[in-house]
């Protein structure tokens, strides 16, 4: 399935997303863009150097 957002990446079953509420944390289940995943990591990256 295409991602809806970038339209570029294929969605990914992943068990391991982390929702914040109020400090509370949640692990959930769900899908991911490999193509925004990645777009993300870079732009930490470049933000750390």
């Amino acid at each position: 399935m295409k991602c809806p957002n970038c339209e570029k990446g294929e969605l990914a079953e992943v068990n391991d997303i982390v929702n914040d509420l109020d400090g509370y944390f949640f692990v959930v289940k769900g899908k991911r863009c490999g193509v925004i995943v990645e777009k993300n990591l870079l732009e930490k990256k470049k933000a750390k150097e």
